[in-house]
């Protein structure tokens, strides 16, 4: 008889957190924004329910499935931003979300979708700036605000 050499398998590399990518935008978004006059304002919103109840409460506050993640304002013009772990960019978006999506565009309002980038290491905030501080400035000049 034979043994088989027991293969052990390593565990999926986890992908990193949306939030976390979502964080390091906001944060280098603002520190650019504080060199212009007018300021652009960028905020979140908060639109992922736990649970029926909490749900119920969000649907019934105007709650809309598939809002964007991240909200841009700047002289009178706003845009929306959704934000994609590694990997998902538009195949990860929901039904909801394309369709709000659609309809945000129609509204002639800009809508990106963000993935975060492969090469991303969460070694230091040296590492992090370096992959994700040129995105924010892309962002940024594709909704002409630099």
């Amino acid at each position: 008889m034979r043994l088989k050499k027991s293969v052990v398998k390593k565990p999926p590399r986890r992908k990193r957190n949306e939030a976390a990518f979502q964080a390091d935008f906001v944060v280098l978004f603002r520190r650019e924004a504080k060199k212009l006059k007018p300021e652009p304002l960028i905020f979140s919103v908060n639109n992922n329910a736990k649970g029926l109840v909490r749900g119920a409460i969000n649907k019934a506050m105007g709650c809309l499935a598939g809002i964007p993640d991240l909200v841009v304002v700047y002289e009178g013009r706003v845009a929306f931003i959704e934000m994609k772990a590694t990997g998902l960019s538009v195949s990860g978006l929901s039904s909801a979300q394309k369709a709000c999506h659609r309809d945000l565009a129609k509204l002639g309002h800009s809508v990106l979708v963000l993935e975060e980038p492969s090469n991303l290491k969460r070694t230091s905030r040296v590492e992090i700036e370096k992959a994700v501080l040129p995105i924010v400035l892309e962002t940024m000049e594709y909704l002409n605000i630099i």
